[in-house]
C-alpha cells in the first residue's frame, strides 16, 4: 500500500495553503467531485494552482487520498493533471495541482470532434 511518507517531497504545510487561498475565505469552489471541492488559487512559487480538499462527508477517506497520490506520482502525461503537492496535516487532506485553464476533460467529451476542442 502507498504511504504518504514516500511522498515527503510533495508535502506542503497547511499554513502555506491557507495563505494561498486566504483561508478558503470567500473562495467559491470551481468544481465539485466525488473527492470533494476544488478551489483555484495563486501561489508565489507554484503559480496558478488548483486545490482539492477531501470531503469526508462524501464517504472519502485515507484510501482514496493515498490512491490518487500514488497514481499521479507514478503516471506522467500531457493529458493528466500534474500533482504539485499535498497536505496531510491534522484532519486536512488536500491535493495541490497545476491549474488547467481549459478545465476537466469530461467537459470536452460531449464534443463530436475532439481533435479541435479549442474552438469551443
Amino acid at each position: 500500500m502507498f504511504s504518504t511518507k514516500r511522498s515527503k517531497h510533495l508535502q506542503i504545510h497547511i499554513q502555506y495553503i491557507s495563505l494561498a487561498t486566504n483561508g478558503f475565505a470567500g473562495k467559491n469552489p470551481i468544481a465539485k467531485g466525488g473527492f470533494g471541492e476544488v478551489y483555484e488559487a495563486v501561489s508565489e512559487d507554484r503559480g496558478h494552482i488548483a486545490l482539492k480538499r477531501i470531503d469526508r462527508g462524501q464517504g472519502q477517506g485515507d484510501h482514496e487520498f493515498k490512491t490518487e497520490i500514488a497514481l499521479l506520482s507514478t503516471y506522467k502525461h500531457e493529458n493528466i493533471v500534474s500533482l504539485l503537492g499535498l497536505s496531510d496535516e491534522d484532519a486536512n487532506k488536500i491535493l495541490v495541482y497545476k491549474y488547467e485553464s481549459n478545465g476537466s476533460l469530461d467537459k470536452h467529451l460531449n464534443i463530436v470532434d475532439l481533435t479541435d476542442f479549442r474552438s469551443v
